[in-house]
């Protein structure tokens, strides 16, 4: 209310200050005198202010008509104005009720109403990124794979969705089995962010499934940057990667580079049981077996595997039994308490016709937490040892309750396979560990059971003599069962006693 005081103080004090000053030019003497073309006009001065008052309004008058005129003609033309703005309001308001809905109904899982409402949104919104992005992630749900690419291409064109563009159209490049078209577009990914870890991810497992080793290790490098790698674990997939190199490099031909990628590996990772007997195998080639035999001692002390019993045996492969026994005897001693070691013992002693002492190496092994080829092994042993068959046969009972023997096992999708970089069932990469697989295998390869007796040359034929088993048991027990169904449970029975893995 005060305010309201004054103001109207404020205005009728201006009004009285204009009044007065109307008045005292009213009552000033003179005139104005204005001469066009020798004719004299004469006005007072009151009349003359008036008249240049008069001109200004007409002027600004002008200005407006002039100004409304263009306005119109603008909106003739198609140009921005007031009501052009209104309508773009409304589409926008429509366009972002229509999103909504969209979200909405995907979430309540109709995909194709959603991926309705989102093209009209795109189309009232005319296809902003927002809009876009959202239809694209509707797409990729209802398999509209063109939608999904088409809308890629547009974000391409924009500096700050070029990235999520190239990403986007890489998985669908994925998808359709275009892996080295995808790879191209991922390295281009990785020039625009380098420092992205999900581009630097997609990236490394796309030149995995290239084999391009050499660029997956550079990859790596920069991957480790970014990712927190446990040291341990970063030194282990790079050799592994240095190892797979290493073997295309043989796969060319290239002996030395290869011999020379492979002993890189295995220096960074001692136990690298694939990368140790592929050494093996090169150093035989180049005849420095003294080399080798160090890395494979190195290794059998950090982690005994047969295959590196293996790769020591064939070092000297034309050495008899005895003389393989003998050479040996160094190589047990470094992990002498270890179950692989036990049945290594007892294989060496088997395969030089010492059952006594295979006996003697195996034993203890074969009462604490035995797997069902130590079992096999035993009873193999047994008959070796002059046993009767009950004791033969009880150890083969044994076998097909006991925990299964060690492979390679995927951690990601368990599936039983040689080792390799990449699981060729889920292409996980250093994903294969030697662990006690949960079931049996179909398939057996007897020489995995005693390899080293199986190359050696021994009187005794694994095989033949767990056949031979085999047969013994059924016989004796198919008295006591009846025909036909009892005898197929027996087979079983026996066919899963002589597995080993």
């Amino acid at each position: 209310m005060i305010g309201s005081l004054i103001k109207g103080i404020l205005l009728f004090g201006l009004s009285g200050l204009v009044a007065y000053g109307l008045v005292q030019i009213s009552n000033a003497s003179g005139h104005i005198k204005i001469n066009i073309d020798n004719n004299e006009i004469s006005i007072s001065l009151l009349t003359g202010i008036l008249a240049v008052t008069g001109c200004f309004l007409g002027i600004t008058v002008l200005i407006y008509i002039i100004g409304f005129g263009l306005a119109f003609l603008k909106f003739v033309s198609g140009d921005e104005t007031a009501i052009t703005r209104y309508f773009d309001r409304s589409r926008k308001v429509k366009g972002y009720d229509e999103l909504s809905n969209a979200l909405v109904s995907l979430y309540e899982g109709n995909k194709r109403g959603a991926l309705y409402h989102s093209n009209r949104a795109k189309k009232l919104l005319d296809s902003n990124k927002l809009s876009i992005l959202i239809n694209t992630q509707i797409a990729h749900q209802t398999g509209e794979k063109k939608l999904a690419l088409a809308n890629y291409k547009k974000l391409l064109l924009e500096k700050d969705t070029k990235l999520v563009a190239l990403s986007g159209i890489v998985s669908e490049k994925i998808k359709s089995g275009d892996i080295s078209q995808a790879l191209k577009l991922a390295k281009k990914s990785f020039e625009l962010n380098s420092k992205n870890l999900n581009v630097l991810t997609t990236l490394f497992n796309l030149q995995i499934q290239e084999n391009d080793w050499s660029g997956a290790q550079n990859t790596f490098q920069v991957k480790r940057k970014l990712q927190k790698i446990p040291r341990e674990v970063f030194l282990r997939q790079e050799a592994i990667l240095i190892f797979a190199e290493a073997r295309e490099k043989r796969s060319l031909g290239h002996i030395k580079e290869a011999l020379s990628r492979t002993l890189i590996a295995v220096r960074q990772y001692p136990d690298f049981i694939a990368a140790l007997t592929f050494l093996a195998e090169l150093e035989v080639l180049s005849g420095n077996k003294k080399r080798i035999e160090k890395f494979l001692k190195k290794a059998w002390a950090l982690f005994p595997h047969p295959e590196i019993a293996k790769a020591f045996a064939s070092l000297n492969p034309d050495e008899n039994p005895i003389e393989r026994l003998k050479r040996f005897e160094s190589f047990i001693k470094i992990n002498s308490k270890h179950v692989q070691t036990a049945i290594l013992s007892a294989e060496l002693y088997m395969a030089a016709d010492d059952f006594t002492s295979a006996k003697k190496a195996i034993g203890m092994i074969s009462l604490d937490d035995p797997d069902n080829r130590v079992l096999t092994l035993m009873a193999l042993v047994e008959r070796g040892c002059g046993a009767k068959d009950e004791v033969v046969r009880g150890w083969l009972t044994k076998a097909v309750y006991a925990p299964k023997a060690p492979d390679w096992i995927c951690d990601e999708c368990g599936a039983q396979t040689q080792w390799n970089p990449v699981c060729s069932s889920c292409d996980g990469f250093d994903t294969i560990r030697w662990k006690r697989p949960p079931v049996y295998r179909e398939t057996v390869d007897r020489k995995k059971l005693l390899p080293l007796v199986s190359e050696s040359g021994a009187n005794i034929e694994p095989k033949n003599q767990a056949e031979k088993i085999d047969l013994e048991y059924k016989e004796s027990e198919t008295n006591n069962l009846e025909e036909g169904a009892k005898k197929n449970i027996d087979n079983e029975l026996v066919k899963k006693a002589r597995e080993v893995k």
